[in-house]
């Protein structure tokens, strides 16, 4: 899985401390799936339901998919806008965020958790500005490289 060799004793791995409510809420929400949709669905007893009528937001309370790309890493936000387990009930780690920003498991972020949740959301991915500042440095030397047409169709 993604996250299996991080391990304690690397920075920025320390669990969130969920209320008891969202740990529930939670065991309510498939895999990939949000909050909203579990209610829709009829699945969340009325005691844990959210009560908002007028912000659906899909990041509210939803859970990661382990087999498929994860959803946008957001630097700020609460109210259940961590981003959580797949399996398990309980918000990622920075360190598990900073995994899917492709941050090596070595590197140490500053500050108190929230600012480090906020550097982690707020960042690049770093594999993704690799390859776009190799991409423009190689166009700016000159070099030739194999050009990927779009997969999502081109509009001119």
């Amino acid at each position: 899985k993604a996250f299996a060799d991080i391990k304690p004793h690397h920075p920025d791995q320390i669990p969130t401390k969920n209320s008891e409510i969202v740990k529930k809420r939670l065991e309510y929400i498939k895999e990939g799936g949000n909050i909203w949709q579990a209610q829709k669905n009829g699945k969340i007893p009325d005691e844990y339901r959210l009560k908002v009528k007028t912000l659906h937001m899909s990041n509210i309370y939803r859970r990661i998919h382990s087999q498929e790309p994860a959803y946008t890493v957001t630097g700020s936000g609460g109210g259940g806008t961590h981003m959580y387990h797949w399996s398990e009930n309980r918000a990622l780690t920075n360190r598990e965020r900073a995994r899917l920003q492709t941050f090596p498991n070595t590197y140490k972020f500053e500050g108190s958790k929230e600012a480090v949740r906020k550097q982690i959301g707020m960042a690049v991915p770093v594999l993704g500005a690799k390859i776009i500042f190799k991409a423009v440095l190689d166009t700016l030397a000159g070099k030739k490289y194999k050009i990927i047409n779009p997969s999502f169709g081109y509009i001119e």
